[in-house]
Parts: structure tokens; C-alpha cells; sequence
């Protein structure tokens, strides 16, 4: 602790037990100069930190640093920020609000925010290539999303069950690399979307949405792919609540 009690100085590695249990009520993480890397389970399960601040040297979060932080409710994320490790932010509850944008994040790993559930804004890095599985599960206050143009893939159930998500921004508005073609081939996983409240999204004609059957066409278990003059794809769950590669719908 620093002269201020309600401000920790991090130094580097995983907090024991006693430590994480010492810290006081609404504590404020600062981080020593020197360290570029955030510990794999540095602050895992410490009820009292409310706010993180990173500077710009940070450039790796590892995996499970902050999960099940319950109270924490800001994070500075620091411009040299390359990595965000798997489950970094696990059950980190009170999260509303996350800035990715400065950042230099290409992959936001598996379960990195998972069941942030009062989470409800979200700016992603501009060079943002993959969403990884789970990375938004049950993150249940989210209502809009805006991903970033250069994105290729969002992964198994990266926002299934974010049960307020009304609208997603972006999917059709790639820069294309010439007037026909898109900048990116990009991908959407089976159920990265599943228990949403979207009952359609739009892609360009050459989107590839995975782990569905040849005969979907002709199958209501299934999804309906439609393709229209303006070359993009409207991709439907013909049945609401239907379990089978509900990859985009309620």
C-alpha cells in the first residue's frame, strides 16, 4: 500500500492470498513503472479493487488477472496494450464501461469478459482481427455493438446469451479493396450470437458462418441464407429459440 491506503502499487506477479485479502475497501490498482506484464491471476478474486490504471508500457494482461474482481468498475487500458489474456476480466460484475480503442489488441482471447453482466459499452480496438469464444458470454446489459472494419472472425458463442443485444454495426461496411470486393474474408462461429435479442443480421455474399448443414436451405432447424442485388447476405433463424447452430439469432 501507498501512503493513500486506498492506493496499491503493483509491482509485478501473482498477489498470495494475504495480500489480495488485505487490501481495503474501494481500492485503486496503480502500477509501478518498470512492469510491462500484468501476472496471470495477479488480483484474481479481490473484493475491494473498484478501479485499475495502466500505463502505457502495460502491454500484456495475462490470463484470469482480474477475474471474479466483483467491485471493479473501471479500467484504464493503456495505449501499448497488445495482449488481454484468456478470462482476464472473468466475472468482473460491475464493468460498464470498456475502451479498447487506443489500444494495439488484434485478438481479444476466449472468455476475456465473460458474464460482465452489467457491461454496456464496449469501443474495440481499430485492429481488431478475432473475437475469441466466450469473449462477451452473458455480458446481459449490452445492447449495441460497432465492430471494426478490418475484423475477420468472431468465434463460438463470443456474445451468446447477452440476452439485451439488439443491434450489431459494421458487419456490412468494410472498406472493400476495390468496388467489389471486401477488405477482409471474415467469419461468424456457430452460436457467437445465440440468446440474443437479433433476429437478422447483415454480411457481405463471401461471409462464412460455420457449423452449418448442406441442407439448411431446406431445414427449420437451421439458418436461411438469402442473397440480394446489393451483395450482402441476410442471415435468419427461421425458428425462435432454436438450439441448432443458432449462430446469429434469439
Amino acid at each position: 500500500m501507498s501512503d493513500d491506503e486506498t492506493t496499491f502499487i503493483y509491482k509485478g506477479g501473482r498477489l498470495s492470498y494475504a495480500e489480495r485479502n488485505g487490501l481495503k475497501p474501494g481500492t485503486i490498482v496503480t502500477v509501478e513503472d518498470a512492469i510491462t506484464v500484468i501476472a496471470e491471476r495477479a488480483f484474481q478474486d479481490s473484493q475491494s479493487i473498484i478501479e485499475v490504471l495502466l500505463h502505457d508500457k502495460v502491454e500484456r494482461i495475462g490470463r484470469y488477472a482480474f477475474s471474479e474482481c466483483t467491485k471493479l468498475e473501471t479500467i484504464h487500458f493503456p495505449n501499448g496494450l497488445k495482449t488481454i489474456g484468456e478470462g482476464a476480466f472473468f466475472i468482473c460484475e460491475s464493468l460498464k464501461t470498456i475502451a479498447l480503442d487506443k489500444t494495439q489488441v488484434a485478438t481479444i482471447e476466449a472468455g476475456a469478459f465473460d458474464n460482465c453482466r452489467k457491461l454496456e459499452t464496449i469501443d474495440f480496438p481499430k485492429g481488431l482481427k478475432t473475437i475469441g469464444e466466450l469473449a462477451f458470454d452473458a455480458c446481459e446489459s449490452l445492447k449495441t455493438i460497432k465492430l471494426p472494419n478490418g475484423l475477420k472472425t468472431i468465434e463460438s458463442m463470443a456474445f451468446c446469451y447477452c440476452k439485451s443485444l439488439e443491434k450489431v454495426e459494421g458487419l456490412p461496411n468494410n472498406a472493400p479493396l476495390d468496388g467489389n470486393k471486401p477488405q477482409h474474408v471474415r467469419e461468424i462461429a456457430e452460436n457467437a450470437f445465440y440468446e440474443t435479442r437479433l433476429s437478422e443480421i447483415h454480411a457481405r455474399e463471401n461471409y462464412n458462418v460455420r457449423g452449418i448443414n448442406d441442407d439448411a436451405k431446406n431445414t427449420d432447424d437451421y439458418l436461411e441464407y438469402e442473397t440480394y442485388a446489393s451483395a450482402l447476405v441476410k442471415v435468419v433463424n427461421t425458428i425462435e429459440g432454436s438450439g441448432a447452430n443458432a449462430a446469429i439469432g434469439l
